[in-house]
């Protein structure tokens, strides 16, 4: 993976597991747009689509991934209650004037970040991807925390960058080891925003 798909990977899959351990479905829904929308924006148009749903439900949380698929197309991951397809098709008509939506529950063992990027942003049909989420897909300060993490963990090695490998007391470390350390430490702390800081809310 490059940066940009590792650094989506972890925004997803971070918050599928925040959603696991808060005993909330995660659900996932595709927003096409017809010939008749495609000089409509997109982003404005989603970010309408949006309000709507929260003030049907003030606990919707997502992760919203734009790209230029056919005329443009919104991958969205959502925490929430349940929306009938039929009410999702009318609303993003109304809106954006499409109405072909796709929307399916995400199995809790189901990895979807790697679905999402291998499906649908490593194909030759996508050039441009966008991702944005909600304040509580997460929590607030997640990324700086997982930027620490990252930090604090490769300093108790050394890097050679000719070699392109990690040293500790002058043995080799094998970086999946690395990497294990820091997911380790990472899902700790996603337990401890949802099993310590209880007063957290879920409205972002």
């Amino acid at each position: 993976m490059n940066t940009k798909k590792k650094r989506y990977f972890h925004r997803i899959s971070s918050g599928q597991k925040l959603a696991k351990l808060k005993h909330k479905n995660v659900r996932f829904a595709t927003l096409t747009t017809s010939d008749k929308g495609k000089n409509l924006v997109i982003s404005r148009d989603v970010d309408v689509l949006i309000k709507r749903i929260r003030r049907k439900d003030k606990n919707f949380q997502y992760c919203k991934i734009t790209t230029n698929e056919g005329n443009g197309v919104i991958h969205l991951l959502y925490t929430g209650k349940y929306i009938s397809q039929r009410w999702l098709s009318w609303n993003w008509n109304d809106i954006h004037s499409s109405y072909i939506v796709d929307i399916r529950k995400v199995k809790d063992d189901k990895p979807v970040a790697n679905y999402l990027i291998n499906q649908y942003l490593s194909n030759q049909k996508c050039s441009y991807t966008r991702m944005s989420m909600s304040k509580k897909w997460m929590f607030p300060g997640a990324i700086q925390q997982w930027k620490n993490i990252v930090k604090g963990v490769k300093s108790q090695y050394f890097y050679n960058p000719i070699q392109n490998k990690y040293y500790k007391n002058k043995i080799e470390v094998p970086f999946k080891e690395i990497l294990n350390q820091m997911i380790n430490l990472w899902n700790n702390l996603l337990y401890h925003q949802v099993y310590k800081q209880t007063y957290l809310t879920d409205y972002g």
